[in-house]
C-alpha cells in the first residue's frame, strides 16, 4: 500500500518535490534546455532532430514535462508546439531556494518561507 504523504509533509513540499521529479531525467533537462534556446517553441520532430532519442521517447517524456504544467502546447496545423513555461521554472526555482533558505538570486537577500515564493503548483 503507497503511503499517503499529503498526512505527513506539507502541500508545498509535496508540490516541490513532484515538480523535481518531473523534471527528474536527463532526458527531460535537454528537453527543457533545447526549449530555453527556442523562446517561440519546437514541435517534437525538431526536439528529435536534437536529441539522441527515438520521437516516441521524447514524446513520453513531453507528457510527463506537461503533466507537471512546465509546458505550454497549441497546435499548429498538423503539429503541436511545445513551448517552456518559464514562469513555472521560477516559481520552483525560488521555492526549492526558499524552502531550503539558500540564496535568492533575483534580490541578493536571504530567503524566507515558501509562501513567498508564489508556489503555487497543483
Amino acid at each position: 500500500m503507497a503511503l499517503d504523504k499529503s498526512n505527513l509533509f506539507p502541500a508545498h513540499t509535496i508540490a516541490l518535490a513532484e515538480f523535481a521529479e518531473g523534471l527528474g531525467h536527463p532526458a527531460r533537462i535537454s528537453i527543457v534546455t533545447e526549449l530555453m534556446k527556442h523562446p517561440d517553441g519546437l514541435c517534437c520532430g525538431e526536439l528529435v532532430e536534437r536529441m539522441p532519442l527515438a520521437q516516441a521517447t521524447v514524446s513520453q517524456h513531453l507528457k510527463v514535462l506537461q503533466r507537471i504544467d512546465l509546458l505550454e502546447a497549441t497546435s499548429q496545423h498538423t503539429r503541436m508546439i511545445y513551448r517552456l513555461r518559464l514562469d513555472r521554472l521560477r516559481n520552483f526555482c525560488r521555492a526549492f531556494q526558499q524552502t531550503l533558505g539558500t540564496h535568492d538570486c533575483e534580490n541578493g537577500t536571504q530567503s524566507g518561507g515558501i509562501e513567498a515564493a508564489g508556489m503555487a503548483m497543483p
